[in-house]
């Protein structure tokens, strides 16, 4: 049996007390590719709005990225880091949760690995199947 790895998917789900300021945000994405030993292809790239904050990094491993937005009396926050590097997911979680001040956190990591199986890739961790490299969308949260 065949394996490719492809990396490491954290996806947070969270809420926190209010938006980050731009320059905050983009502090924190500027730090954790050095904190995690990875490498930016750039600078992070920061938008802001009256009800959501958004920002993204390219690292050479992958991206990660935070998307908050205010609903009601609260902000939820989601945030995803995929890397085809390894990384200590809960470092990572720590860090949010510390940097943004998140609470009612939630989160989940997916391995990235198929295994071949004849004309079959089955992702091991999501349990996502598809036949004939035909990708088949699975609600994972």
């Amino acid at each position: 049996m065949e394996h490719t790895l492809f990396g490491k998917h954290l996806i947070i789900n969270a809420s926190a007390k209010a938006f980050p300021l731009a320059s905050r945000l983009y502090g924190i994405l500027m730090h954790l590719p050095n904190h995690l030993a990875m490498q930016r292809l750039g600078q992070p790239s920061v938008f802001v709005t009256p009800k959501s904050c958004m920002g993204l990094v390219v690292i050479a491993e992958s991206h990660i990225s935070v998307h908050m937005i205010s609903d009601s009396d609260r902000v939820l926050a989601w945030i995803d880091v995929f890397s085809c590097k390894d990384f200590n997911a809960s470092k990572v979680i720590n860090y949010f949760t510390s940097e943004l001040e998140l609470s009612q956190v939630s989160s989940k990591v997916l391995i990235r690995c198929q295994e071949q199986q004849g004309d079959r890739l089955q992702c091991q961790e999501a349990g996502a199947t598809h036949q004939n490299s035909e990708p088949q969308l699975e609600r994972i949260l």
